[in-house]
């Protein structure tokens, strides 16, 4: 409810959104359900509850998995 609810206050089309976040159901799973693209940011380094509670998890769609922003800004920058 919460993606759709994003969407319609900011007059976008689920499938022109993309949405990055690091937990699987909420995040991930969660932006799927409603159109949205999901980029899943996993970073080890960092101290995250989501990781070591859903360690070896992965998400149930389609998505881009990413480890650091800059992957994330390269993949970006080949799709212009």
């Amino acid at each position: 409810m919460l993606f759709e609810l994003a969407l319609k206050k900011a007059g976008l089309n689920a499938e022109d959104v993309w949405f990055c976040g690091d937990n699987i159901e909420a995040d991930i799973e969660g932006s799927a359900a409603v159109g949205i693209f999901p980029v899943w940011y996993e970073d080890d380094t960092l101290e995250n509850p989501w990781y070591s509670k859903g360690k070896g998890a992965v998400p149930n769609c389609d998505h881009l998995h990413v480890h650091d922003w800059l992957e994330l800004i390269e993949v970006l920058k080949g799709a212009e």
